[in-house]
């Protein structure tokens, strides 16, 4: 359904170009394959870039970096999307990949956020959330890198 919702949000031109960041599996950027833009993704797990490689194929060009430092050229994306990927990285991490997305966005491009801040949790809450995200990214196949 956030997928969806992304793609409500803003509907971007055909042809146009996209970068994930963090892109895991590639199941946002195949919401964006429908609408013949030219598909990038960048995130540091290889076991998730051959996942992505399997769903999307020549459709997709992906890397395997940091989004700190990204290999893109200065102005280049028409819309930037980063879904449930923020909230894992440190913040003085966070902050540079967010320089480095505005840095290769286009400026009449749009960046496309879509994450959660949990808060301060009691502490027996907070364990008890820390430990089902663990579990669920476990059973997602891998622990997320933090970058």
């Amino acid at each position: 359904k956030l997928r969806i919702l992304g793609l409500r949000l803003h509907l971007p031109p055909k042809g146009g170009s996209i970068l994930d960041v963090g892109c895991g599996t590639g199941s946002h950027l195949e919401i964006y394959n429908r609408r013949a833009c030219k598909l990038y993704g960048i995130d540091t797990s290889p076991s998730m870039l051959k996942l992505a490689g399997e769903r999307l194929g020549n459709n997709a060009e992906l890397i395997q970096a940091d989004a700190s430092e990204m290999p893109y050229k200065s102005d280049f994306f028409d819309l930037i999307l980063s879904m449930l990927v923020l909230h894992e990285m440190d913040d003085d991490v966070r902050s540079s990949v967010l320089g480095e997305m505005k840095r290769v966005l286009k400026n009449d491009g749009r960046m496309l956020l879509i994450d959660y801040h949990a808060g301060k949790p009691s502490k027996l809450r907070g364990r008890f959330s820390k430990l089902l995200i663990v579990l669920t990214e476990i059973a997602a196949g891998r622990r997320r890198q933090p970058r």
